[in-house]
């Protein structure tokens, strides 16, 4: 019995340890707990009033999400199930590095979660990350305050959680949800921020270290802005004495060298890479300013409208500030509190200006982005803006709790309160656009509530606190569901997978065969809308989403082909491009939205691909075959070279189509002019009038007649739009048609943009839409061009292909980095190939290399070759690979040598040599 009475003593001793221990741990660390539930909770209840998963069938993640994280991590998983090499894939844009998108963000850790889900449930997967990505936010925004050296408030404190919503709510992630890269990545830079302050505080740089590697691990762009941030908020901090900054500056400098080293393996290949192209080199835009500073001021208000795309691809005044009313008022209180040395204050202050200016003054928005033009979403960095108030909100709270709220200024906390009151009316009486009316009556009742609220602060004290935090982050996470409820909501996950598993039935039962070896498939139309899409349902791709395009894509938009940017539409090949390019077949899928054309040239006739053969016919899928589709490679004369050349002294894509076909093959007008009028002309939102193949456009017709002025009365046609009105926010649209001459296909011509006007019978009509709503601005605006009609030529085209494909490149086999073939040459002259140019490629001619002649501006591969029979082999290095790799390691081990004997010695110095104390 004794020993049974002992046993359930000691029993009870332990349980009521555990319980204790739960007890204080609970005490500890609630915060983090009902700070991450509040945000699980408030992402709940968005996706149920918006119905998306699990709540329903709407996919959260959506735009860029789909775009290219899904069909970027589908060629990943396919590739590593297949041991194929991850540095290139033919999926997309003809073929395009594969590294350089992967390591924007897919090298990194968390993608070991999306290599294990299968393709279909990416969709899923994405809306668990972005909900992950908040709930981390907050728990290292909670550490890196209860944490940093100075003022700060007891872990345990509820206030905290006020700081740490303000950081994972804010409008910058709602807009960002797509970006899901970019979140992960800002998990770190608080942790960066305080490994940063204890280091100028004399506590070590081991947090410094590890959570800056592991934020360019993440994504390497959004760290090298945050960059930028760090040494400008290392300037506000405390030194003693410039020695003291110098000596710390250098060893920083050293510290953060080593830890951005680390990452070379893939910031190094991932650089080299990029350098070469187009897309990701901007040149500098001689631009002051970019908007009114009312428009810049605006954005910090609550419920205003997120800005997950700019109204335009460069709408570079466009940000997103919101981070909370309350954190915003004391974030301005900061600067007024007297606790806090002038000195300290100023250069705050000088920062927080630095940041605002940069949303709107374009040199130093441009240094701000490192020297680039970031295109559709801007203000980028705008998120380190938002961590800056943050913290001074924070540190002007925590002075006022250690007084106990006795210290509060009546007259510079009313000051506050009626001056963002006065700023929220004055940015709604001057800022140039409002997007909802509600954004500032709620704001200013919001601010003058607070105001009062801060003033009972002196009476009421910390109950009134808790009080106050708890409104403030109801306030944040209304806002929250607010910007979610707003964001367009479109896509339904339960048609987009039956489409996919359609389109890729009938892939697999078609069995389409490969012309000498090698060919692509052309889509504008499916679930990706043509972008990315061999990436996903696994062939060769044209269509490209992303910034690793190449100088082919500035030469395909040259010939008529859509794209802009970081992207190339998979639509507007005529056939002799798409023979060019090697497409053997073209699907349309009748299931999915129409994007066959550019939104500001198209049509509405139906047969697009009069010269095709249907071949497979399934669920409103066609698949159909060029019968005059080129292999790989091919050759051409080297009077080709230069065609570029010549090419580029034209306006019109089809002329310049013209002059690349005949330089090529000798045959002229394969796009033949087609000598027609305009019979019927009409015109939507604006004033218009047309003067045989000349068009002149206004907004209204007093723009019209103040800008341009008097046209010849003869032969011209005139289009008013019902409303005499111009309606900013709709779209401007012109409507001619034409009566085709003869049999043929048409293609319609504006500049750049071509249409196809799709084959039809002699006297049929030909119906062509312009809209020049994305090449103009504002309310007052006019727009002039030459709208030409062309009919493809099938007989010369004939003659073109024929010679052409005399000499084709026979491919014998091909992987993802390499491509073996034959060529018998009857002449001297060129092998061009449809390989978009890359340094990366080596290319050997009968088991020697020789050297790649880049051709059309660096747009393609391509090598001379003499007369005879000749093997080629053509092999894809990654440069700056093995270098990287070599330089991480050594980087890894100089950071841990030293972190390892920095935490030695710390030991050495507390415990002794043998890690007790000693005497």
């Amino acid at each position: 019995m004794d020993i049974t009475k002992v046993e359930e003593r000691e029993v009870g001793k332990k349980s009521r340890k555990r319980s204790d221990g739960c007890k204080n741990w609970w005490k500890e660390y609630y915060v983090y707990v009902i700070s991450s539930l509040l945000i699980l909770i408030t992402v709940a209840v968005t996706m149920m009033l918006k119905h998306y998963w699990p709540f329903g069938d709407m996919v959260l993640l959506d735009g860029d999400y789909i775009l290219q994280t899904w069909p970027f991590v589908a060629d990943l998983q396919e590739k590593v199930r297949s041991g194929e090499s991850i540095l290139y894939t033919w999926g997309a844009g003809l073929g395009t590095n594969l590294y350089s998108i992967l390591a924007y963000g897919l090298l990194s850790p968390a993608t070991l979660l999306y290599l294990i889900v299968p393709v279909r449930y990416l969709l899923r997967l994405g809306t668990i990350v972005f909900v992950l990505s908040l709930i981390l936010m907050n728990i290292s925004m909670l550490y890196f305050l209860t944490h940093r050296p100075g003022i700060r408030l007891a872990q345990n404190n509820i206030a905290n959680m006020l700081f740490s919503l303000s950081y994972a709510c804010c409008m910058y992630n709602v807009a960002n949800a797509n970006n899901w890269t970019f979140l992960t990545c800002a998990v770190m830079f608080p942790l960066i921020i305080l490994g940063l302050e204890n280091y100028v505080a004399g506590k070590g740089y081991k947090i410094y270290a590890v959570s800056l590697l592991l934020a360019f691990i993440f994504n390497f762009y959004f760290a090298a802005l945050f960059c930028v941030y760090i040494i400008l908020y290392y300037f506000t901090l405390e030194f003693d004495g410039f020695r003291d900054f110098l000596k710390k500056s250098v060893k920083l400098l050293g510290i953060s060298a080593l830890s951005v080293l680390v990452s070379s393996g893939i910031l190094l290949p991932a650089a080299i890479q990029m350098r070469g192209q187009s897309y990701t080199t901007s040149s500098y835009q001689n631009t002051v300013w970019y908007t009114g500073f009312f428009d810049i001021i605006k954005n910090f208000f609550a419920f205003n409208k997120n800005k997950s795309m700019g109204t335009s691809a460069t709408s570079y005044g466009e940000v997103n500030l919101y981070f909370g009313l309350l954190v915003l008022m004391f974030t301005t209180l900061f600067f007024l509190n007297g606790k806090i040395r002038r000195g300290i204050r100023i250069k705050k202050l000088i920062l927080v200006v630095v940041y605002i200016l940069a949303f709107n003054l374009n040199g130093l928005n441009y240094i701000m982005h490192l020297f680039h033009y970031p295109s559709w979403y801007p203000n980028r960095f705008s998120l380190f803006f938002i961590l800056l108030c943050i913290t001074l909100a924070y540190e002007a709270w925590g002075i006022m709790e250690q007084e106990i709220y006795q210290n509060i200024s009546v007259i510079k906390t009313v000051l506050v309160g009626i001056g963002w009151t006065a700023i929220t009316i004055a940015c709604f009486a001057f800022a140039k656009t409002i997007d909802y009316q509600f954004t500032y009556y709620y704001s200013m009742m919001i601010f003058l509530f607070y105001m009062v609220a801060i003033l009972i602060l002196q009476v009421a004290k910390k109950t009134w606190a808790r009080i106050l935090v708890g409104i403030g982050c109801l306030e944040l996470c209304l806002n929250f569901i607010f910007a979610l409820i707003f964001k367009v909501a479109s896509v339904e996950e339960t048609s987009l997978l039956a489409q996919l598993d359609t389109e890729t039935t009938v892939l697999e039962n078609a069995e389409l065969s490969e012309h000498a070896g090698f060919s692509r498939i052309n889509t504008g139309q499916d679930i990706l809308q043509g972008l990315n899409s061999g990436m996903i349902f696994g062939y060769n791709g044209t269509g490209i989403f992303s910034s690793s395009i190449g100088n082919a894509g500035n030469f395909l938009k040259m010939t008529g082909v859509y794209g802009g940017g970081n992207v190339v539409r998979p639509y507007t090949y005529n056939q002799a491009l798409a023979s060019m390019m090697g497409i053997q077949y073209q699907i349309t899928d009748d299931g999915c939205v129409p994007r066959m054309y550019p939104n500001q040239l198209y049509s509405q006739c139906e047969n697009l691909y009069g010269g095709y053969e249907i071949i497979e016919e399934t669920d409103g899928i066609r698949i159909y075959e060029n019968p005059t589709v080129l292999s790989l490679g091919y050759m051409i004369p080297d009077a080709a070279k230069s065609s570029a050349a010549n090419m580029s002294v034209q306006t019109q894509s089809a002329d310049r189509m013209n002059i690349l076909l005949q330089e090529m093959t000798g045959v002229e007008d394969v796009l033949e002019p087609a000598d027609i009028t305009a019979e019927k002309f009409r015109s939507v939102n604006c004033y218009a009038v047309l003067d045989g193949n000349d068009f002149y456009i206004a907004s209204d017709q007093h723009i019209f007649d103040t800008n341009i002025g008097d046209l010849p009365d003869d032969g011209i046609l005139t289009a008013q739009s019902e409303t005499e009105e111009y309606l900013s926010n709709e779209i401007s649209l012109i409507r001619l048609d034409y009566k085709a001459p003869e049999d043929g296909n048409y293609y319609a011509c504006v500049g750049d943009l071509v249409a196809n006007l799709g084959a039809v019978k002699k006297g049929d009509l030909l119906n062509v839409f312009f809209s020049p709503s994305e090449m103009v601005s504002g309310d007052a605006w006019t727009f002039r061009s030459q709208i030409r009609i062309y009919r493809f030529d099938d007989e010369k085209w004939q003659q073109a292909y024929e010679k052409l494909a005399s000499q084709q490149l026979e491919v014998t086999g091909y992987t993802s980095t390499s491509v073996d073939g034959t060529i018998d040459v009857t002449e001297d002259g060129i092998m061009f190939t449809s390989i978009p140019y890359d340094k990366n490629w080596h290319l050997y001619v009968d088991g020697k290399e020789t050297e790649i002649e880049p051709l059309w501006s660096r747009s393609f591969v391509s090598v001379s070759l003499p007369q005879g029979s000749h093997t080629i082999h053509l092999e894809y290095r990654q440069r700056g690979l093995i270098p990287g790799i070599v330089v991480s390691v050594i980087a890894a081990l100089a950071l841990g040598y030293l972190l390892f004997r920095k935490n030695h010695s710390i030991m050495t110095s507390k415990y002794g040599m043998n890690g007790f104390d000693g005497e």
